[in-house]
C-alpha cells in the first residue's frame, strides 16, 4: 500500500479522491484516511461568509422592499438562522452543507441566492456534503469509523464536525 500513501496528502479537490479515501481505508484499515475525509468538513464555509459580506452591505436596506423581501422570504422558509437586525448568521450551523442539503432535496436552487457561488464553489459543497454523508453512513457499518467519527466530532474544527454523530 505504500504506493498509495501520497494519497493521504493529494488535494481533496474531487468525489473521486473521496472514494479512493474510502477504498484505500478498506483496503489498509488506516484512519488516517478517514481523518483526512473527515478534514473535509474543516474547509471553509463559503456559503456563511458570502452571506455575511451580503448582509453586511445590506446596511439601510428596507426588508419590506423588492429584492430584500424576496431574499428574506427565501432565507427564512430555508430556515437560514440570520438576525436581520444586528445582519448577522447565528449559531454554529456549517451553511455550506445546508444549502447542499436544501439543494438536493429541491428546496432552493443555487440561483435563487443572493450571492454567486461558481461552479468551484458548488463542487465545494458536494465535497462536503459528500464527506459527511460517507462518514456517517460508514460508521453505521464499521465499528473503527464509528468511533473516529465520536472522537472527531467533539474536536475544533468546521461546524460540520458535530453532524458526525447525529
Amino acid at each position: 500500500m505504500a504506493g498509495q500513501y501520497p494519497l493521504l496528502t493529494a488535494p481533496l479537490n474531487s468525489p473521486e479522491v473521496l472514494d479512493q479515501l474510502w477504498a484505500y481505508f478498506s483496503e489498509s484499515g488506516d484512519v488516517a484516511a478517514v481523518r483526512r475525509i473527515v478534514s473535509v468538513l474543516d474547509g471553509e464555509d463559503v456559503v456563511r461568509a458570502r452571506l455575511q459580506a451580503w448582509l453586511s452591505k445590506t446596511h439601510g436596506a428596507n426588508w419590506a422592499e423588492a429584492p430584500y423581501r424576496d431574499y428574506q422570504q427565501l432565507l427564512i422558509r430555508c430556515s437560514f438562522p440570520i438576525d436581520y437586525e444586528q445582519r448577522s448568521i447565528d449559531g454554529p450551523v456549517d451553511l455550506d452543507l445546508h444549502v447542499a442539503l436544501l439543494a438536493r432535496n429541491g428546496e432552493l436552487k443555487f440561483d435563487e441566492l443572493p450571492i454567486n457561488l461558481s461552479g468551484k464553489d458548488v463542487l465545494h459543497l458536494a465535497m462536503k456534503s459528500a464527506a459527511l454523508w460517507s462518514l456517517r453512513s460508514m460508521a453505521q457499518q464499521n465499528q473503527v469509523v464509528a468511533r473516529l467519527c465520536i472522537v472527531e466530532s467533539s474536536k475544533p474544527g468546521g461546524a460540520a464536525r458535530q453532524l458526525l454523530t447525529s
